[in-house]
């Protein structure tokens, strides 16, 4: 129903257009008189120029004459050649057949159309002599561009339904994600565990043992257990470097400043560190001490 109502709307805007007849002229005045008699001969009228232009293809088809001029004439004065204000009958029936196959809207297409129709009329001068004013012709450059960035968003749309049918069919055929390997998945979590308590057993006091760390991994971990084991260790023993460093530092700050060996009762001596820390404290509060006696 809809459809048929966007026919018969769009049918009585073209026509309004055609308030003039189109006459099929032939003009043979360029031919021998004797083969011709006649100088000229019309035919019509045509409701459109498309009618009118079908019966001179017919005519030109029968007769052959290279010497004969043929033109379609609208009885308003509009000539074939001119054309002028049917610039945009081809965005009319591009409007027309998008609406009816249903690519668009019958809203889309009536606008579409109208715009169309409004172009024509601005693209036909209102007398043959009268040149066109600015406004005049700023007009149909913006309703042209218009229509045809209109016509431009349409094709868009359409193609993006297009696309949005097909994708589900192409999502059938996209490959299933691997799963994740559980021996690999195993394999890092036993190197993180094994850095990991080497990392604690250095930075605690606790004596290297990559053994008692890696016991249950299997025979094919075990080499890769024991040297992520080593390298935290590493790791660890660097960061036990620097608390006992800290620990020399202050035993060595508190003679200097005449300050009681209060390495027992310093809250930093605390934790599994406890004695190595209290053992630094007194190297540099001692070594201070020595100094000072020379």
């Amino acid at each position: 129903m809809k459809k048929l109502i966007l026919t018969l709307f769009l049918l009585l805007l073209i026509s309004t257009q055609s308030f003039a007849g189109w006459m099929a002229n032939a003009d043979y005045s360029s031919c021998p008189r004797q083969h011709l008699p006649d100088v000229s001969r019309s035919e019509g009228p045509f409701n459109t120029e498309t009618d009118c232009l079908t019966k001179l293809n017919e005519d030109k088809r029968v007769q052959s004459l290279s010497c004969a001029r043929y033109t379609c004439v609208n009885q308003g004065g509009e000539s074939s050649s001119t054309a002028q204000g049917h610039e945009m009958d081809k965005h009319i029936g591009d409007a027309l057949a998008a609406g009816l196959q249903g690519d668009i809207s019958t809203v889309d297409a009536a606008g579409l159309v109208s715009m169309g129709v409004l172009g024509n009329v601005l693209l036909t001068p209102s007398s043959p002599a009268r040149q066109k004013t600015f406004t005049e012709l700023e007009a149909e450059r913006v309703a042209t561009q218009y229509a045809i960035a209109e016509q431009a968003r349409i094709e868009r749309e359409r193609q993006a339904r297009k696309d949005q049918r097909v994708a589900p069919m192409f999502a059938l055929l996209e490959p299933i994600p691997a799963l994740p390997s559980t021996t690999d998945n195993t394999e890092a979590q036993v190197k993180s565990d094994s850095y990991s308590k080497g990392f604690e057993h250095a930075s605690q006091c606790i004596s290297q043992n990559a053994g008692t760390a890696c016991v249950g991994v299997s025979d094919i971990q075990q080499a890769s257990c024991t040297s992520n084991y080593r390298a935290g260790y590493e790791s660890g023993s660097k960061q036990k470097k620097f608390t006992l460093q800290e620990a020399y530092q202050a035993g060595k700050s508190a003679a200097h400043n005449g300050e009681k060996d209060l390495s027992f009762t310093d809250q930093r001596a605390q934790g599994p560190c406890r004695l190595e820390w209290i053992d630094s404290y007194k190297q540099g509060y001692l070594n201070n001490n020595t100094r000072k006696g020379l």
